[in-house]
């Protein structure tokens, strides 16, 4: 899979807020998610920037490959880790178009433990390895995240949020102008 150069969206929208009940409520790994929670893990959750919006991410399911495929590549380079110790949950959605005018694509993943606190400060320093895997497809992705976004599910987030279900969201983009292209 070859990444091309991401296009920026607005993220802004007026009108009725929730997750419609016309998109999925979860996106599992191509492979399933695991049957139990894999020992010595904790279950976080990592939140997108607009152009990884759910609507979008549900319209594209390459792109949603290319998250379970990076997403762990990202984590484990950032933490020192193996890419085996992260693993994917499922992509869910979190209603913030109050807050950003988009409804934000979770990744929810379990990494060790022992991890959680450097990948929590890490999250919020742009010069950490986290955002600059030498990976092009997994550096576009990782710089895509919103540090914003609490890293424990369930957290509140700021301005509000939640996995409530409801009426509509932007437009997905066009297909193949997404934040990676058609490839």
């Amino acid at each position: 899979i070859v990444a091309s150069s991401i296009s920026a969206g607005t993220g802004t929208a007026t009108g009725p807020t929730g997750v419609p009940s016309s998109i999925p409520k979860v996106i599992s790994p191509p492979n399933g998610p695991p049957s139990s929670t894999p020992t010595g893990t904790t279950l976080i959750q990592i939140g997108f920037l607009f152009p990884l919006n759910y609507a979008f991410v549900v319209a594209h399911p390459v792109t949603s490959a290319q998250i379970f495929q990076w997403l762990p590549m990202g984590l484990a380079y950032g933490l020192g880790l193996q890419t085996e110790q992260i693993v994917m949950q499922s992509l869910v959605p979190l209603d913030t178009t109050q807050r950003l005018g988009y409804i934000t694509t979770l990744a929810m993943a379990f990494i060790p433990t022992s991890e959680l606190n450097s990948l929590s400060l890490d999250l919020h320093i742009p010069t950490s390895p986290l955002y600059n895997d030498p990976d092009q497809s997994v550096n576009q992705l990782m710089n895509l995240i919103d540090p914003s976004i609490p890293l424990i599910p369930g957290s509140d987030v700021a301005g509000g949020g939640s996995t409530n279900t409801g009426s509509t969201t932007p437009t997905p983009e066009s297909e193949g102008s997404g934040p990676f292209g058609s490839g």
